[in-house]
């Protein structure tokens, strides 16, 4: 029986995964992690044959999170995954050193898995083929979006970007005439809308997601 690590961000996924894996009976789950943060900080948990990972994750997406489980020597093979196939994608997943790329789903996932038994890599450029046949399919991609990227406001996308170039609260407030104040409250609810503990999280996640242009931290306004 192999192991399996699962790294996603949406606990929705992870128990679906889950669930195709068990049900295979040749597969059983070690380590389940909601974010590459949490998975690369508790790296010496991780000693599963494969290991699952989501392309959109929040403050370290799966490239990122792949490549940094390599740096730390994890010993098994990494599937990169996104719920629609995506040529970018699989380039991106090469590069970053995973051993397979694959959609979301319950064929693709055990298909690549089974491979990876008799190879060192899959990346299967037919897959794409298949989803494109599936056009009832083409709407997922947008599943791999963070939505919370659609919740921001301009007053909090200009606040994200002051706190990115390493202004304080009273600082903003004097560039956007507000009081320091409610430059807080506005910092709180946005933590809030997020689902993150601080501002330097939202900032990572901001720049992740291109909210925040990395051009725009060193231009002067």
């Amino acid at each position: 029986m192999k192991s399996i690590t699962i790294i996603d961000d949406s606990h929705m996924d992870v128990a679906l995964i889950s669930s195709w894996l068990i049900s295979d009976n040749y597969y059983h789950i070690s380590n389940q992690f909601n974010s590459g943060v949490d998975a690369i900080n508790q790296i010496q948990e991780i000693t599963s044959d494969y290991c699952i990972i989501d392309v959109r994750m929040p403050i370290l997406n799966g490239f990122d999170t792949c490549t940094l489980l390599l740096e730390k020597e994890y010993k098994g093979k990494i599937v990169i995954v996104s719920h629609a196939y995506s040529k970018d994608y699989l380039f991106c997943s090469q590069k970053a050193g995973s051993h397979a790329y694959c959609r979301k789903a319950k064929e693709t996932i055990l298909t690549t898995l089974g491979k990876l038994v008799e190879y060192d890599n899959c990346f299967n450029c037919s897959d794409h083929e298949i989803w494109e046949n599936n056009t009832h399919e083409k709407n997922l991609h947008e599943k791999d979006n963070d939505k919370r990227m659609f919740l921001l406001n301009p007053v909090q996308k200009k606040i994200l970007l002051y706190s990115a170039k390493g202004y304080t609260a009273a600082e903003i407030g004097i560039k956007m005439s507000f009081k320091k104040h409610t430059i807080d409250q506005y910092r709180y609810d946005m933590l809030q809308q997020l689902g993150f503990k601080n501002i330097t999280q939202a900032v990572a996640w901001a720049l992740a997601n291109h909210i925040i242009n990395h051009s725009e931290i060193v231009t002067q306004q």
